[in-house]
């Protein structure tokens, strides 16, 4: 597995970093050397390894100051660098990039702005992130990939010891909880299938006001299946659950429930706009005479971590709500 990583950091160096292709032995000799323009970053840490895997990446800019009374905004391009990827080769924390991110040796800050999961062409003109969520989230990668995060860290220098990224969720989650009311039993809705219809998967993402806090929804619309696998607790079906866009809701957006060959249709359109970093709780009641909808506004990290499984096969493996990511600077 270490090996094939290798190679896929080796083909990401060779797409994105052609002009300045460096092979191992050289990185290591001008960092040896005592005129070196820039030292390393080395991202070697993270708080909750759970939510990352092998082969996963980071997307980071770097901003250099024009001198250090006076910082510098992001672009779309041009920067001190542009869109570096740093990638998990391991469980070990080892994380590698096809061509690092150095400091200037003229002791100039830096501002560093970080996302995940990596994309090769990730900024429009105006400087903001172009985001998506995978429509069936079934599969457990397709989950974690929608759940766009960003941090950054500002006014660096290599003396100035670890760098700290605060990863935050950037989109809204949705977790289900599904509740038998008149005919209908617990186990009956362990056969459901859930779909979000007609909602915004698209959208873009600003790094504003020094904080990263602002989604703007885009115009593509889809259905979406949550991740996760239903069960019985507290004589409630909960287990499963979604990452969308935040959004306002129009007419056209429900929540659909199929049950055996029946299906209940909710009103979605009523619900308050969906908020970034935040975690709702839709709780469908559904009876013989239909299905009713409430919901309950969470901050996401505020949440306990979604203990759920997904089967896969014959693996089980965990739906995760997130992490916190640690850099820490060369000594």
């Amino acid at each position: 597995m270490r090996k094939e990583l290798k190679l896929l950091l080796a083909f990401l160096g060779g797409i994105i970093f052609a002009s300045c292709q460096r092979d191992e032995l050289s990185i290591q000799s001008s960092i040896a050397a005592t005129a070196l323009e820039f030292k390393t970053i080395p991202l070697t840490r993270f708080a909750d390894q759970s939510f990352f895997d092998a082969g996963d990446s980071v997307g980071i800019y770097s901003v250099m100051w024009v001198d250090n009374d006076n910082p510098r905004e992001l672009a779309s391009n041009g920067n001190h660098r542009d869109n570096v990827p740093y990638i998990l080769l391991d469980e070990n924390d080892s994380w590698e990039s096809p061509d690092p991110i150095y400091y200037p040796v003229s002791g100039r800050y830096l501002d560093l702005y970080a996302y995940y999961p990596f994309s090769q062409n990730p900024m429009n003109e105006n400087a903001q992130l172009k985001v998506s969520v995978i429509p069936d989230q079934r599969n457990l990668k397709h989950y974690k990939k929608s759940d766009f995060k960003a941090a950054i860290s500002r006014k660096l220098r290599v003396e100035d010891g670890p760098i700290h990224f605060d990863f935050y969720h950037r989109l809204s989650q949705i977790k289900f909880e599904l509740i038998p009311g008149t005919g209908v039993q617990a186990e009956d809705l362990l056969e459901s299938e859930i779909k979000l219809k007609n909602v915004v998967t698209d959208g873009l993402y600003s790094y504003t006001g020094g904080e990263p806090d602002l989604v703007y929804p885009g115009t593509i619309r889809d259905d979406i299946i949550p991740c996760g696998t239903l069960m019985i607790m507290d004589g409630k079906v909960v287990g499963q659950a979604a990452i969308i866009i935040p959004q306002s809701l129009n007419e056209a957006s429900t929540i659909e429930v199929s049950i055996y060959n029946k299906v209940y249709t909710a009103d979605f359109s009523r619900q308050p706009a969906f908020g970034s970093g935040e975690s709702r709780v839709i709780s469908l009641t559904i009876s013989s005479l239909g299905i009713e909808i409430e919901t309950e506004i969470k901050p996401w990290d505020e949440q306990p971590p979604v203990e759920e499984k997904e089967i896969i096969g014959t693996f089980t493996v965990d739906c995760p709500v997130g992490a916190m990511l640690f850099f820490y600077r060369m000594q």
